[in-house]
């Protein structure tokens, strides 16, 4: 991977290894994925695995570095890299004196100042499926925030979150599933979904899937728009493979 995820010509070896990183949940050398994820010379893929990589690291690990609140607050990024970033730092948020202190100092001004709305209704959406109303109501009562959230968020990026108690069982069901656009595309970039059971004192994740759909734009307006045959289509999907490979994965 090099220092920072640029000296390989072959990207799909680097997200392979990253992932890698991810499943292991530690790293000799974290500075390496900050720098990963920091680069925007590096793929988008790439950046966003470099921060998914995080995914089983322990808070106490992620607390050491401010690259994921960096990521977040930096308006000239990518959707998906931001909200990424934020999914990250919320792995944490519960024992996090770091997030405690972004979430009453800047997280108002935050809101108030962003301009991306894939990034500002994934934030919301998250919060209020995961009951986060102690963190957001302070900054939802600004009058101007609740302005630029009058829209129906279902058409952006948006969180979902369901979680199921069965006292007789003691045990329960966790289910998640996160769909992020960006501005440029008019089909999701990535859908997230997992599944969890908690019973007999422990969590055994039974589903969890990430699909990217990272070119996939230009397929269907192939299909949809430009009403190309299937044999021009297939001819388009085989000159440029990759445009599928993340689905397939």
């Amino acid at each position: 991977m090099g220092s920072d995820c640029s000296d390989s010509a072959d990207q799909n070896v680097v997200v392979a290894a990253l992932k890698s990183v991810g499943n292991i949940g530690n790293f000799p050398n974290p500075k390496v994925l900050v720098n990963c994820a920091l680069n925007k010379a590096n793929p988008i893929e790439t950046r966003v695995v470099a921060i998914q990589s995080a995914r089983r690291f322990t808070c106490e690990n992620i607390e050491k570095t401010n690259v994921f609140y960096h990521l977040l607050e930096d308006g000239s990024d990518d959707s998906e890299v931001r909200i990424t970033a934020f999914t990250t730092l919320m792995r944490c948020s519960d024992e996090s004196e770091k997030f405690a202190k972004f979430a009453s100092e800047r997280l108002s001004e935050f809101l108030l100042n962003e301009e991306d709305q894939q990034v500002l209704s994934f934030v919301i959406d998250y919060g209020k499926e995961h009951g986060l109303t102690t963190i957001l109501n302070a900054a939802l009562d600004d009058p101007r925030i609740r302005e630029k959230f009058e829209v129906d968020f279902k058409r952006l990026s948006w969180n979902n979150y369901k979680y199921r108690y069965n006292f007789l069982r003691d045990a329960a069901f966790e289910v998640e599933t996160s769909v992020i656009y960006t501005p440029k595309t008019w089909v999701p970039r990535s859908i997230y979904f997992n599944m969890t059971s908690h019973a007999f004192g422990a969590s055994v994740g039974l589903i969890e899937a990430n699909v990217r759909l990272e070119g996939m734009d230009e397929v269907l307006k192939a299909v949809i728009i430009d009403k190309l045959t299937s044999e021009q289509v297939l001819k388009r999907i085989l000159a440029e493979p990759e445009q599928l490979m993340d689905v397939l994965q």
